[in-house]
This record gives C-alpha cells, structure tokens and sequence, in this order.
C-alpha cells in the first residue's frame, strides 16, 4: 500500500493510472524468502522495458525446474537463519530421574 501512495505521489496522481506502475514494482522487487522476484520466479525470465529491447540487454534465462530448486534452498537457508539458535527441550521425565533447575538471578525488589 505505500509503495502505491509513493507512486501516487501521495494522491496528487490517480491511484487507477498508478496502479499498474505499482503493481509492476512489486513484482520486481527482490523478495528474500524466495531468492528472487515474483515476476522472475512466474515468468522465468527478466521484465523487458522498451528501453531494454532497443539496447539488447541481457535477460537472465532459467527453466522452472531450476527456479523452483534455486527457491527451495534459498528458502531453507532462509528458514534456517530465523530459527537459528532453538533447542528442543525434554519434558519427559521419569521418577526418580535426577535434573538440574536454572533460576534466573533476583533483580530489584526482591533480591
């Protein structure tokens, strides 16, 4: 929604001729979770603007199989870096069965 009040110019322009520039913008962004941007990843190749086809720029070229692999690892990488640092916990314990209690140290009032 902010990108398009940006390219609204904060209602100085009409959202309806804005909204396809919008629309645009968000599936070119660079989405981290999936490595790539939207429109590369449904499409399989780069947006070409006019002024890309009349310079003969270079469009990056990936069947689907190879986007969707280049995404599942980059997402794991993705997943991993959030979950980083977790530990499972055992809760199980059975009668009998010595266990060490951490407590946090008192601050304030009570000390």
């Amino acid at each position: 929604m902010r990108k398009i009040k940006k390219i609204t110019d904060f209602g100085r322009i009409s959202w309806i001729e804005a909204l396809e520039r919008a629309v645009l913008a968000m599936n070119l962004s660079f989405y981290r979770a999936i490595g790539t941007s939207p429109y590369i990843l449904r499409f399989g190749t780069s947006y070409m603007t006019q002024v890309d086809s009349e310079f003969a720029s270079q469009v990056d070229q990936a069947t689907k199989n190879e986007r969707l692999a280049k995404r599942d690892k980059i997402f794991c990488k993705y997943k991993k870096s959030i979950v980083k640092g977790t530990r499972d916990i055992k809760d199980n314990f059975s009668v009998g069965e010595s266990t060490y209690i951490y407590k946090k140290p008192q601050k304030g009032k009570f000390k």
